[in-house]
């Protein structure tokens, strides 16, 4: 598929999400010689790029249409089933201050997930930050039950290291983390709490719950994407629901080549939907996809 061709969602009339080309040039010597133009169409302009930088998270309004966020619901419960059955409670113990079940590597596993990796509106979005040569580190869904009071999670970073002292040359790896709401977030299911500008200061959290930290409540909607720094800090809140669910997407983006060997990774197993997605990458040609999984790069 070209690059600047919509997927499935409308860039004209559109009044909801935006649209905005971004060119980038590549040269360089990367065991192989690189000289290319790419484009690519993101959710954000320039000031919308600066605020990520300043604030750590950039939240997107109704990015997804209804019939999509319902095919994804679906998905993400078949998955769960496959993985706890009819368990309700946290999958493992060390899952539990997270107060819901995990399901791993959702992406690569369900096909209306699968879709997330096409070029729009997601993806393209994250190389608007990163360039455009980006690979899929993680990927997992999150559900939460109604039908018990869960205080929220404790403040945390989805990942952030430090090393003391400070050495000469950066430690940092950017990671772009995408969420994606399936679910209409309010007081009674618990609203997402971030904290602006603390995917700068690069320590790890140690407020919990109850200690109420300068923060903002992001209340989405079903189909709302929330794109932040790996390391900002932020935090579920309290579900009190007794009848709704609490369901979301959450994956993470590396700049493509952050690997410590060029080899490419063991292929997905045989049967597997991550197989299907690679073949289909390779018998098209699709390079762009081919990075996300890891299997080309730059560097």
């Amino acid at each position: 598929m070209p690059a600047n061709s919509p997927t499935w969602y409308p860039r004209e009339n559109d009044s909801t999400s935006k649209r905005v080309l971004h060119r980038f040039r590549v040269d360089g010597w990367t065991y192989d010689t690189v000289h290319e133009e790419r484009t690519v169409w993101s959710l954000f302009d320039d000031q919308d790029i600066q605020r990520y930088l300043n604030l750590g998270y950039v939240l997107v309004p109704g990015v997804l249409d209804a019939a999509f966020v319902e095919d994804l619901r679906s998905g993400l419960e078949a998955c769960r089933q496959a993985d706890f059955g009819d368990l309700r409670e946290s999958g493992q113990r060390t899952d539990s201050h997270f107060q819901g079940q995990y399901v791993l590597n959702l992406l690569l596993r369900d096909p209306a997930a699968a879709r997330l990796l096409e070029p729009e509106p997601i993806v393209d979005t994250v190389r608007s930050l990163l360039g455009p040569c980006v690979m899929l580190n993680a990927s997992v869904g999150l559900v939460s039950f109604p039908g018990a009071s869960r205080t929220g999670t404790d403040w945390h970073a989805d990942h952030v290291l430090t090393v003391s002292p400070q050495p000469p040359l950066a430690t940092q790896v950017p990671r772009v983390c995408c969420m994606v709401y399936l679910d209409d977030l309010d007081d009674d299911i618990g609203p997402t709490h971030v904290v602006p500008g603390s995917h700068l200061w690069r320590k790890i959290p140690s407020w919990k719950p109850d200690i109420n930290p300068p923060s903002e409540a992001l209340k989405p909607t079903a189909g709302s994407v929330l794109f932040f720094d790996s390391a900002l800090w932020h935090r579920g809140g309290a579900m009190v629901s007794k009848d709704r669910p609490r369901r979301a997407m959450v994956f993470q983006f590396l700049v493509g080549g952050s690997r410590q060997m060029r080899e490419t990774p063991p292929r997905p197993a045989q049967g597997s939907y991550a197989l299907e997605l690679l073949e289909r990458a390779e018998a098209t040609g699709d390079r762009r996809m081919l990075e996300v999984l890891s299997q080309v790069w730059y560097g």
